[in-house]
Order: structure tokens, then C-alpha cells, then sequence
């Protein structure tokens, strides 16, 4: 008598396959979104630690603050403040007008690129825009918790500029402030146009 061997059949083999792709279509996707989300929160803190390193090395170094050159050497100029401040203490590699970046840059006016791909626009007053992947997309700010894009509003504080000196760094507010006190809540939300700046 001849024995029978057990087998799948084609059929059977097929329809796990099908199972399979379906699960992965739907899971997938969630997971790259994630994935996203955490490198953006990255980068974000990756930025704000440098912009904060530049500040303090400038201010040990030579015992001046960016005000010096926002204010006085550079008279309100972005592109001065550059090149007098941030070319010296930030590896950039690229300088364009904001209007010419494929980047998220809010309202700044020139726009720089680090080693490291992150672009920073800067205006005239104390905002500084970052999109922590550069030229990549999605290129839109953030402004909820919830839906974290890779673009980021941070700002140097005029205001109470004695406190400032010794302190010495960047604020942020809103989405941002919630990612660098690691904190989920929606209580950071803020309005705002959340579109491309393509």
C-alpha cells in the first residue's frame, strides 16, 4: 500500500498569502506614520539642543548673545545674523531666501541648512522656524499634538532680556513646548495654518 504524503495545496497556500498582505497593508502604514512622528520629535529636540549650544558657546566664549547681533551689529538684518553668528557656531552648510527653500519656514526670511539636513528660517524679530528633515515632505508646522509634522516654531525671548542672558536659550511654545516637556497633552495645541510651504 502506498502511504500519502500530507501536503498544503496551492489553494490553502494562496489564501495565507492574501491573509497576510491584507494585515500588512493595514498595519504597515501605521507604523511608518509613527515612525515618522518619533524622528520628527527627534529632530526637533536634535535643533533646539543646538540652537541652545550655539548660544551658550557664543555667550562663554566671547560674552556676547544674539540680541548683540540681531540688534546692534546687524541692525534687524537675518542674513548678517548668519553670517556674523550662526555660521560661527552651527555647521551650515546652505544659505537661501526663505522663498526659495522647499522647507517648512513659517515667516522667516532666509533660510539655513545644517550637516545634519535640519533647515532653520529665521525673521527679523526672534523667531526661528525649524523643519527638523529639510527639504523632505511633509514640510508643514505642527500645531497639534495629535498630528506632528516636521515643522517647528521656536523663539528667542526679548522681552525679559536680563533674565535672558543668564539663561541664555531658545523657548518654544505650543506643539513644540509639549514634545520637549514629553508630555502627550492636547493642552499645547494652538491654532494656526497648518498648510505646505511648497
Amino acid at each position: 500500500m502506498k502511504s500519502l504524503k500530507k501536503a498544503f495545496t496551492l489553494a490553502e497556500v494562496l489564501i495565507t498569502l492574501v491573509i497576510i498582505g491584507v494585515i500588512a497593508a493595514l498595519t504597515i502604514p501605521s507604523l511608518l506614520n509613527n515612525t515618522n512622528k518619533e524622528e520628527y520629535k527627534t529632530g526637533l529636540k536634535k535643533a533646539y539642543s543646538a540652537l541652545n549650544q550655539a548660544l551658550k558657546t557664543e555667550y562663554a566664549l566671547n560674552g556676547k548673545t544674539i540680541k548683540h547681533y540681531d540688534d546692534g551689529e546687524c541692525d534687524g538684518n537675518p542674513s548678517c545674523t548668519i553670517d556674523k553668528f550662526y555660521s560661527q557656531r552651527m555647521n551650515i552648510v546652505k544659505t537661501m531666501p526663505s522663498s526659495e527653500s522647499k522647507a517648512w519656514t513659517g515667516d522667516g526670511e532666509i533660510t539655513f541648512y545644517t550637516a545634519d539636513g535640519i533647515a532653520y528660517s529665521i525673521d527679523s524679530s526672534s523667531t526661528i522656524y525649524v523643519d527638523v528633515n529639510g527639504d523632505k515632505k511633509p514640510n508643514k508646522e505642527t500645531t497639534k499634538i495629535s498630528e506632528i509634522n516636521d515643522g517647528f516654531e521656536l523663539w528667542i525671548p526679548w522681552s525679559n532680556y536680563s533674565e535672558f542672558e543668564h539663561e541664555n536659550h531658545i523657548k518654544a511654545e505650543g506643539p513644540a513646548q509639549a514634545i520637549l516637556n514629553n508630555s502627550d497633552s492636547d493642552e499645547y495645541d494652538r491654532d494656526g495654518d497648518n498648510g505646505s510651504e511648497d
